[in-house]
């Protein structure tokens, strides 16, 4: 199953000095990214390895599509987070998610001062669940009094 691809690499919009254009480029990009998505299909649970994985990227993938989609989509876990967390299109959706993840699943992301780094070197939707898995465990293994709800 393909991953899909940032529609900045793949020539679906312009790109001008290397930030989105408000309205027609960004609808451009919106319209690549879901067509990708419906073109490949649905993402065979077995791609997550366990139940509970998959559980909980699905977690995270409704997350993303309240903040960044409008409408249900599914993620593969070799997804470029820079494009299905919007962190390349800029438009701090990505910010508001990142601030809903915390708050949702009970966890803390933004000390890590590579965290923002990590998130534009290639890493995909399935290192960010097993990043967000960690912190979980993390959370509720090293501070009793919060409760994780990724577990």
């Amino acid at each position: 199953m393909k991953p899909i691809q940032s529609p900045l690499e793949i020539g679906d919009i312009r790109w001008y000095d290397h930030c989105l254009e408000v309205g027609f480029p960004w609808n451009r990009y919106r319209s690549s990214v879901k067509r990708q998505v419906h073109e490949r299909g649905s993402v065979p649970p077995e791609v997550w390895e366990t139940d509970d994985r998959r559980l909980n990227a699905r977690k995270i993938e409704q997350l993303i599509c309240d903040h960044c989609w409008g409408e249900p989509l599914q993620f593969h876990p070799d997804d470029p987070w820079a494009v299905i967390g919007e962190v390349e299109a800029g438009d701090l959706s990505e910010i508001e998610l990142l601030v809903d993840i915390e708050e949702t699943l009970k966890i803390k992301l933004l000390p890590d001062r590579m965290f923002g780094a990590l998130l534009k070197s290639g890493w995909t939707f399935g290192d960010m669940v097993t990043y967000i898995e960690g912190k979980s465990a993390s959370c509720s293994q090293g501070d009793t009094s919060k409760d994780s709800s990724l577990s």
